[in-house]
Parts: C-alpha cells; structure tokens; sequence
C-alpha cells in the first residue's frame, strides 16, 4: 500500500466514521 503515492478517497471517510472521529 502505498500512500504517499496517491491519496485515497476511502480514508476521508474512514476518518469520519464516528468509531475513528477520536482518533
């Protein structure tokens, strides 16, 4: 996996999740 190379639209979502909003 590799991030730095491009930028993921699922971990815009990911961070939304309310389980992750602490996070």
């Amino acid at each position: 996996m590799q991030k730095n190379n491009h930028r993921p639209r699922n971990k815009s979502i990911y961070w939304s999740s309310p389980s992750r909003k602490r996070g």
